[in-house]
């Protein structure tokens, strides 16, 4: 194809060719956004893209093609393959998705078609200005209306004159083993044994999935993920007919305020409800906010942002310590106040002081599974002990506020663990059900002197507990329908438990598993099925085994019990919305929805 050389037209070309690639890369990740995108990511994403690369075609025009002809056909198909090659890496497009691969292709086509006509229009200019200002513009506007802490009216009720306030603390991607109280080693953790010498340790404590909010959404309401209705990370919670506990305590008279240090815990996906007061405020500044977002849309742009796939896409220990304190202080009530502390959670970037006395004790263990997984495991050690040190501080604010913590319960406890090689699982726990992200620590101190004091308790429990033990502590009615029991009674030893690992993206490898005593049965929606020993026997990991085979009976009799639960239960299901591409490139970033490593 001949192409007509005119005078101060060779800019202008540049900056169609660049609109023509970044519609055609806009259609390819648009492709790969699934149902995780509002209307918002379908207007950010091809503005974004033929900004940016709107103004590297009409600079390189501008640098080149005065003084020469360029191969403009040649250039465009070019970038196209390189583009295509980029998201290919990033595993864009989505097979469900093509059609809008098919569309920002043949949008591309078309408008290089146009910028190959001998005379192009001089409004072009002006008009590529306009583009490279819209998407700061939009993006300045959105994130500056959007972080905010959420407060609510105050109940109008009054609690009873002798209300204590309780402290939830979750610790994030914290297994048991890890800590010297459930037999780890290399690791100090001087306020968390503290705080369990002055209250109770449950030994046998399960998570009910390996995610961060179908986790605490079973704390918060004390149902398991297939009746509370959020059973993976990025979906919505609905909206229960039963109070959670931030509603019960809050309509009782409780001051409560929640302070959440990561995504999968923020407002927009239902946490917030019955809190006064919910702080999930990024500590991003908005440019690098949009710098994330900018990385999402341009597989091209990643290339020179390699800091922020590193950076961690959550709230620091310390501020969400800060603000949990400053809010408490405020207080004139009893008060509910959660804690999320999201520090363990990978990356693994402790301070050179943590990591220093993490490597001093890398020798005492338990070592990774896998061998390969050692540094990372000893970086987290260092992770941990810095949420040590912020709990320590919350005990010493504590402790000043209520002398002797007389009227505060303190309940501590994780979401889930870490595989470190567990199962050919390294440094992750999304698809994982083995004892490793599913036995984490719980620690529950009553106030003053009632209870016991450095006890620990053996009775098979789990995170729907959570609930029904703490109306039991403070003495308020649990609402019809909860799924857990109060653990500071009598419970069966052979009490069956439910477990899931339910992210979509890990489709038809979607795990259920059933717990009782010393076994888990444990079933995957692709009809494979696995029967384990829990725990380890000196030192070795007992869940290499499938005794399927060798008791068939035992599975069977598992399988059975699961089936029962699972037909007396109610299933709800998670409200249907979308996200914004800045959430989909935290999930992405986080490893909660599909894309290949670069």
């Amino acid at each position: 194809m001949k192409e007509v050389m005119n005078p101060g037209s060779s800019e202008r070309r540049g900056l169609l060719l660049g609109w023509a690639l970044g519609l055609f890369e806009a259609g390819v990740v648009l492709s790969g956004a699934g149902s995780l995108g509002d209307a918002s990511i379908y207007l950010a994403v091809p503005v974004t893209n033929c900004c940016f690369y709107g103004i590297l075609g009409w600079l390189a025009a501008m640098a080149l093609g005065r003084k020469r002809q360029l191969p403009w056909t040649f250039l465009y198909f070019l970038g196209c393959l390189f583009l295509g090659f980029l998201c290919i890496r990033r595993g864009l497009p989505e097979m469900s998705g093509l059609g809008w691969t098919a569309l920002g292709s043949v949008s591309s086509l078309v408008l290089f078609k146009f910028s190959l006509r001998p005379q192009l229009p001089r409004w072009l200019a002006g008009a590529g200005v306009l583009c490279c200002l819209t998407p700061g513009v939009f993006w300045l506007y959105f994130y500056g209306h959007r972080d905010q802490a959420k407060e609510s009216v105050a109940s109008r009720q009054t609690a009873p004159a002798d209300a204590i306030s309780v402290v939830l603390v979750t610790w994030d991607t914290v297994r048991a083993d890890s800590l010297s109280l459930f037999g780890g080693g290399g690791v100090s953790t001087p306020a968390l044994d503290q705080l369990a010498a002055e209250g109770l340790v449950f030994d046998d404590f399960l998570s009910v999935a390996p995610l961060t909010g179908p986790a605490h959404a079973s704390i918060l309401s004390g149902l398991t993920p297939p009746s509370h209705g959020l059973r993976a990370n990025g979906e919505k919670s609905p909206q229960l007919e039963m109070p959670r506990l931030p509603e019960i305590l809050h309509s009782a008279g409780w001051a409560t305020g929640a302070f959440v240090a990561a995504l999968p815990v923020h407002s927009q996906f239902g946490f917030a409800k019955g809190f006064q007061y919910f702080d999930d405020r990024s500590e991003a500044t908005p440019t690098r906010r949009i710098l994330q977002s900018w990385g999402y849309a341009s597989s091209f742009a990643r290339l020179f942002l390699p800091d922020l796939r590193g950076t961690r896409r959550m709230i620091r220990g310390e501020t969400v310590l800060q603000r949990a304190t400053e809010w408490m202080e405020q207080q004139t009530r009893p008060t509910f106040a959660w804690l999320h502390f999201f520090d363990a959670h990978a990356p693994y970037e402790p301070s050179s002081e943590m990591l220093a006395v993490a490597k001093k004790g890398a020798d005492q263990g338990p070592h990774a599974f896998d061998p390969a997984d050692e540094e990372a495991l000893i970086l987290q050690r260092g992770e941990i002990m810095a949420l040590d040190s912020a709990l320590g501080k919350l005990l010493e604010f504590l402790n000043d506020r209520d002398p002797g913590l007389e009227q505060t319960v303190i309940l501590l406890l994780a979401d889930h663990g870490e595989c470190f090689g567990e199962g050919g699982i390294h440094q992750a726990h999304e698809p994982s059900l083995f004892e490793a992200t599913q036995k984490v620590p719980a620690i529950l101190r009553l106030p003053g002197s009632k209870g016991t004091r450095g006890d620990r308790s053996q009775v098979p429990a789990t995170q729907v507990d959570v609930l029904p033990m703490l109306c039991a502590v403070l003495s308020l009615p649990l609402p019809e329908g909860v799924q857990g029991i109060n653990i500071l009674q009598p419970v069966d030893a052979n009490r069956g438990r439910y477990m899931e690992a339910w992210q979509k993206r890990l489709r038809d490898q979607r795990l259920q598993g059933w717990v009782q005593g010393d076994w888990k049965y444990i079933r995957s929606q692709a009809g494979e099925e696995w029967l384990f020993r829990r725990g380890s026997a000196d030192g070795n990991f007992l869940e290499t085994d499938n005794w399927l085979i060798r008791d068939p009976a035992r599975a069977r009799a598992m399988s059975l019990a699961l089936q029962r639960w699972w037909s007396s239960i109610p299933i709800r299901k998670a409200e249907e919305f979308d996200l914004d591409s800045a959430t989909q490139a935290t999930l992405q970033s986080l490893g909660y929805v599909d894309e290949e490593e670069e």
